[in-house]
C-alpha cells in the first residue's frame, strides 16, 4: 500500500491486461496494515489507465556503409512501448530490390517477433544503394 486509496500490484511476467479490465483478489490473502484484522477482504480492482502516459518510441539503427562481405543488419533493439512495456515487431518489405526475392520473405519471418533483422551477405545483390 503506497497510500490508504492507493494498491499497486505487480504481475508476474508476461502476464497481459489492459485498461478497464478487472483484478479479483480473494479475501484473507493480502495484507493491510490499515486494517485492524490485518487483511484484506475480497475485491475487485478496475485497470485504469495511467495518469501519464508514455508514448511508443521506435529508434533504427543500420550501418551507413557496408564492405565486402558484411552482414547488414537493422536493429530497433533501443525502441520501447508505451508506458515501458515490450516493443512488438513486425517486419515487411515496401520496395526495392537488395536482396535476392526468395531470400527476403524467409529473413523477414525468420525475425517477426525480434529486435534485429540480419541479412547474409551472400543474399545481398551486387551494385550500390541508397
Amino acid at each position: 500500500w503506497t497510500q490508504a486509496d492507493v494498491y499497486t500490484l505487480h504481475l508476474g511476467s508476461g502476464y497481459n491486461c489492459t485498461i478497464n479490465s478487472t483484478i479479483v483478489v480473494k479475501g484473507g490473502v493480502i495484507s493491510n496494515p490499515s486494517l485492524s484484522a490485518g487483511y484484506m477482504t475480497s475485491a475487485t480492482f478496475r485497470v485504469a489507465a495511467p495518469s501519464n502516459p508514455s508514448a511508443a518510441e521506435a529508434k533504427l539503427g543500420a550501418p551507413e556503409t557496408l564492405g565486402p562481405c558484411e552482414n547488414f543488419e537493422l536493429t530497433s533493439v533501443e525502441s520501447t512501448g508505451a508506458n515501458g512495456r515490450s516493443f512488438a515487431y513486425a517486419w515487411s518489405h515496401v520496395s526495392g530490390n537488395l536482396v535476392s526475392g526468395a531470400t527476403l520473405p524467409s529473413v523477414l519471418a525468420a525475425a517477426s517477433s525480434l529486435a534485429t533483422v540480419t541479412i547474409d551477405a551472400d543474399d545481398m545483390m551486387d551494385g550500390q544503394h541508397e
